[in-house]
């Protein structure tokens, strides 16, 4: 009888001993490496009590879920020879504190070490070519970042909601290629960013919800800054890119005082500036009537505010105190020209002058042949400013002496003009002569200052197009 209970109780002792090891978890070409579940060179499960570890040699992949939900795994070691990452490998390992990366990894899957909440050093292989989805979501332990310029395949919310992540560098344009939208969303403590020249757009809440960033630095290569920068309740300032053609907004940024958008964007959207309280200065590069076109007013207007729109501007810079108009010589010769001009494909006939081989021409002449079109301006002067004034958008009623054709008499003696010039209240810098008291300008410098298209061809002379912007 008592043989008989001791046998009993050695088979149930000898059970328990196999329900202690995950026998069962292997299936066909699995076999057990230590504490790891291996099929062939991928690792496919870890069963240890976690702490540091080390993954075995010959391992090439580490699969899906491998290390998922381990607590208590600390730090990781991957060897050499190791290429990919797997989907949420190490998802909510939140006591995993670094990894070692090999210089063999290419590829970390969506998720890889999603919410690993304690990840603090991170540096990513020099040849990591793809970096998916969410794959550092919430890890909110790191302080910095660098994406090497191996990675060509970076993708949306990579690093999104890094409340710690402080700086990021981006080293090349060929990880912007695809779809990092919401990159760095909800990263709360990142104030230094570095993006790469030949980045040709800033994608979707790419930093919606950085609360800590002052400004950032957008490559001239950037055309198009999408809905990237929604409650950056600290970003101070910002400049669009002078060739870029579309700008999605800067809704919820309650401190940005000034921001520099250029005349290439196509249109600015009614809710572009809301919750922006304290903007005070617009720099825009095209004129008040682009500006009203495109939909700027109605954007201010929308968020309740009343910035000051500088026209013309490309940004601070070019806004100072007192502009300085370029230095002519006095006493220069203005010679009468017969030089053709067509206004919308008809011919006109301006009082034309070339001093030092440029067609110079009266701002009142240039009046009247625009009256009635799209880009007709009306022409006053200021005497309490000595400043010529053209305002955009009104109609010019031509006056005695305009477009009288070609001068008689001979050369003229031209005089660098002391008269100001504002257009719609913003002062430009121009090259004036003063020929007989009237102010003469070159044509070109008049196309930019009021955003018509100035054009030379052999058949056709100068000619003036009002249904396209200055170019």
């Amino acid at each position: 009888m008592r043989k008989r209970i001791l046998s009993l109780a050695l088979v149930l002792a000898v059970c328990l001993g196999l329900m202690a090891v995950p026998a069962a978890a292997l299936k066909e070409g699995e076999e057990w490496v230590g504490d790891f579940v291996v099929k062939g060179d991928t690792l496919v499960k870890y069963y240890g009590d976690g702490g540091a570890v080390t993954i075995p040699d010959g391992i090439t992949a580490i699969a899906s879920n491998a290390f998922a939900d381990c607590k208590s795994l600390t730090s990781v070691t991957i060897p050499e020879g190791v290429t990919s990452i797997g989907v949420s490998a190490f998802k909510r390992c939140t006591n995993l504190v670094s990894v070692t990366f090999p210089s063999s990894i290419t590829q970390i899957e969506g998720h890889a070490f999603y919410e690993c909440t304690s990840l603090t050093g991170l540096t990513l292989p020099s040849g990591i070519e793809s970096i998916k989805n969410m794959a550092f979501y919430k890890c909110s332990s790191l302080t910095s970042v660098v994406i090497p310029s191996s990675v060509t395949d970076l993708r949306s919310s990579v690093f999104r909601g890094c409340t710690g992540l402080k700086s990021a560098t981006i080293s090349s344009a060929n990880s912007t290629r695809g779809d990092i939208s919401d990159l760095f969303r909800d990263c709360t403590s990142l104030t230094d960013v570095t993006l790469p020249d030949g980045m040709d757009k800033i994608r979707e809440n790419m930093f919606t919800g950085c609360t800590s960033l002052k400004s950032v630095n957008i490559p001239a290569s950037v055309t198009a800054v999408s809905f990237a920068f929604f409650d950056c309740t600290s970003l101070t300032n910002l400049t669009i890119p002078s060739g870029a053609t579309s700008f999605g907004g800067v809704r919820g940024c309650t401190s940005l005082t000034s921001i520099v958008i250029p005349s290439s964007v196509q249109s600015i959207g009614f809710a572009n500036f809301e919750s922006c309280r304290s903007l005070t200065d617009i720099y825009f590069g095209g004129s008040k009537a682009q500006w009203k076109e495109k939909g700027g007013e109605k954007a201010v207007t929308w968020a309740g505010i009343s910035p000051t729109v500088h026209y013309n501007s490309t940004g601070p810079s070019t806004q100072p105190t007192t502009p300085v108009q370029p230095q002519q010589p006095a006493g220069t010769t203005a010679s009468p020209t017969n030089d053709k001009l067509e206004v919308n494909g008809s011919a006109a006939n301006p009082t034309v002058y070339k001093i030092g081989g440029s067609n110079y021409f009266k701002i009142r002449d240039v009046a009247a042949l625009l009256n009635g079109t799209e880009k007709q301006f009306a022409v006053g002067y200021d005497s309490g400013k000595q400043s010529v004034t053209a305002t955009t958008g009104q109609g010019y009623a031509k006056q005695p002496g305009d477009l009288a054709g070609a001068a008689a008499g001979g050369n003229r003696t031209a005089a660098a003009s002391n008269d100001a010039i504002y257009v719609d209240g913003q002062k430009i810098t121009a090259e004036v002569y003063k020929i007989d008291g009237s102010n003469y300008f070159k044509l070109r410098d008049l196309g930019k200052a009021l955003d018509f298209y100035v054009g030379w061809s052999a058949q056709r002379g100068v000619y003036i197009e009002t249904d396209k912007p200055y170019s």
